[in-house]
């Protein structure tokens, strides 16, 4: 099951001759593992940091080319740091996603950023 408890604990004090309802509904995930692959077919160094579009943290490349993304649910932009370049991808949610299972996607090709952009 993809779900998260964000606040796992509250602190709640009702009034007197009253009562408190504490939501501890779960957020649903939509995780994903994603595969990349650099224009010459190589996978990319394990290690590199990924920085997607939008979010803060950077994400590191596994064995293979594989990435995980805990909640993926709109397209994201990446830039990936190469020993002496930036490549970028782009990753879409699947339509279609099996209960209880992480989809898996790709192979994703990362392009080399050119002498004037991507």
């Amino acid at each position: 099951m993809s779900m998260i408890v964000t606040d796992p604990e509250r602190i709640v004090v009702p009034r007197r001759r009253s009562g408190v309802i504490a939501d501890f509904s779960p957020r649903k995930l939509h995780p994903v593992r994603v595969t990349v692959r650099l224009e010459n077919g190589d996978y990319p160094p394990i290690g590199a940091p990924v920085l997607f579009t939008g979010v803060s943290e950077p994400f590191v490349v596994g064995h293979h080319g594989e990435i995980f993304i805990p909640d993926l649910t709109s397209t994201l932009t990446a830039r990936m740091t190469l020993v002496t370049a930036w490549c970028y991808f782009q990753v879409q949610p699947p339509s279609r996603t099996p209960p209880d299972a992480i989809p898996q996607l790709g192979p994703v090709v990362c392009t080399e950023e050119r002498a004037h952009g991507p």
